[in-house]
């Protein structure tokens, strides 16, 4: 009975870290999407002003 409580709790933080990795996860996705469109704006920006 011990032993399946120490599993209980193990899995239960797996299961926190899982979700902690996944949020962090989400929020890379999302940082480097917003960098994604600031390297787009920036590039445009210099294409304007080298080709005008």
């Amino acid at each position: 009975m011990h032993e399946q409580r120490v599993f209980v709790r193990l899995y239960a933080q797996a299961r926190k870290v899982n979700a902690q990795a996944e949020w962090l996860y989400a929020r890379a996705k999302k940082v480097n999407a917003q960098g994604s469109g600031l390297c787009a704006r920036a590039e445009s920006i210099c294409m304007t002003m080298c080709t005008s």
